[in-house]
């Protein structure tokens, strides 16, 4: 479950995201703050990632991407969207994939910016691609397109609408992209207030647009 970049893609809330390499991985992440940006994915039911096709375990793949080159540590800057909720969502997101960059489901910046159920997805997420060997391969042009549709003292929701053929799921070893990794997904977020600023605990991940 980690990103591998190819080129630069604005990130609403992000900006300056430069890559990273983990084992044979190679994940580089690149955000700028901008209203419109990074893509993300999520499931219904909380595993949001394709399952491996047949009873044996392999993943099913299709389709290669070229070999990409080493990159550098990834490493992040955020810069605030002006809106503390889309903010927090944005960070939330920014913290999955690093995580997924390094394999680390207790990664600071994700576990300081989700709880619940939407912390327990995105380690699930993490610890169930990194056992089948599957990383992400974020390519240009892919972004966040995160705005509020609802919001109160003290909960909020985000909807995220993303296009994953710029952020597909490949094996690790052959980078070929795992079937039913890609296309558009529209994720749902909600947030509440905790020690006075907000944080994702609920997420939805649903294949089509919002």
């Amino acid at each position: 479950m980690v990103s591998d970049l190819a080129g630069v893609w604005t990130v609403c809330g992000l900006h300056g995201w430069s890559g990273a390499v983990k084992g044979s991985r190679t994940m580089v992440l690149v955000g700028l703050l901008a209203a419109a940006g990074l893509v993300v994915a999520a499931c219904s039911s909380g595993a949001s990632e394709p399952v491996p096709a047949g009873s044996g375990g392999s993943a099913r793949a299709s389709a290669t991407r070229p070999a990409a080159s080493p990159s550098p540590k990834p490493s992040s800057t955020f810069r605030s969207t002006g809106d503390p909720i889309n903010d927090a969502y944005v960070q939330f997101w920014l913290g999955f994939m690093n995580a997924q960059s390094w394999a680390q489901p207790n990664y600071p910046s994700l576990v300081n910016h989700a709880t619940g159920q939407a912390l327990a997805w995105a380690q699930e997420t993490i610890r169930a691609d990194s056992t089948y060997g599957w990383v992400r391969d974020v390519q240009a042009g892919y972004g966040v397109n995160s705005h509020v549709t609802r919001r109160s003292a003290e909960t909020a929701q985000v909807t995220d609408a993303q296009d994953w053929t710029l952020w597909p799921l490949v094996v690790d070893k052959t980078g070929q992209i795992v079937s039913g990794s890609t296309g558009r997904r529209c994720i749902t977020a909600g947030l509440s207030r905790r020690n006075g600023g907000w944080t994702v605990n609920t997420i939805v991940v649903a294949q089509g647009g919002c």
